[in-house]
């Protein structure tokens, strides 16, 4: 009877057993790309798609809502993509033909992992742009107010009318407060607010109201020293609302929480 004279071989410089060679790790390393090819001892290769996977990922998200920020979640899953089919490549292959492989892996990748993100991203940071003259990108969380009502001092995302251009707004007066115009500043029970009135002179010299129920009472989109693109208050229902811009994105150099 002859004795098998297989030898165990190295992977990388390590001593690795032909039966373990390729048993540890594979679940996780669909999940994160690079993953499974460093614990198996291909530093170079999983470091490769691990580092190209997080810069895209990271950059993409960075630059959210501009065509950049979509073309790097591309290239994002482009390398899950491929990390993954080389993962099934040395564990499975020859058991799944190369087009059964491809596809199992695109269908699971990108409905299990992908579109769940950009659902998440479409709920709570939706780009939202600007369409008036000032062109500004607002990341909005639609469903801020779904069970709760805007405070003072938030930026919110509306449309004015359904045909109407959609622009953001900051929160100055929330429903049952009283509002009033002094002749030279405005007035929320009784408190002055930052707001310059703009170059409106049919402003009378004085006048108060008080914000109706389910209502909000909204500024200018822009900082108040940019008098001539500001708009006057407008009082908007809560059904104009489509939820709250927390961040701007763009101009670029103008990025900022809000």
């Amino acid at each position: 009877m002859r004795r098998s004279t297989t030898q165990p071989r190295r992977a990388c410089g390590r001593q690795v057993h032909p039966q373990r060679a390729f048993c540890s790790q594979p679940a996780l390393g669909l999940i994160v790309p690079g993953f499974a090819q460093i614990a198996w001892g291909q530093g170079h290769r999983g470091s490769v798609f691990l580092l190209t996977f997080i810069s895209a990922l990271s950059t993409s998200l960075f630059s959210w809502g501009s065509l950049l920020g979509w073309g790097l979640f591309g290239l994002a899953l482009v390398t899950h993509l491929v990390a993954s089919l080389d993962v099934l490549h040395q564990r499975s292959f020859p058991v799944f033909p190369r087009v059964t492989a491809l596809a199992a892996t695109s269908v699971a990748t990108i409905l299990f992992m992908y579109l769940p993100i950009a659902a998440v991203l479409e709920l709570f940071a939706f780009p939202a742009q600007s369409e008036h003259s000032t062109s500004a990108g607002y990341l909005v969380n639609r469903l801020a107010y779904e069970d709760a009502e805007p405070r003072a001092g938030d930026w919110i995302w509306l449309r004015l009318s359904p045909t109407g251009a959609a622009r953001a707004g900051l929160v100055v007066g929330v429903a049952g407060q009283e509002v009033e115009w002094t002749g030279r500043g405005w007035k929320v029970d009784g408190r002055d607010i930052a707001l310059q009135a703009g170059p409106f002179p049919y402003y009378p010299q004085g006048w108060r109201f008080q914000v109706p129920d389910r209502h909000v009472l909204i500024g200018p989109e822009l900082d108040a020293t940019r008098i001539e693109q500001m708009a006057p208050l407008v009082i908007v229902s809560r059904d104009q609302i489509v939820g709250r811009a927390w961040a701007r994105y763009y101009p670029f150099w103008d990025r900022c929480l809000l």
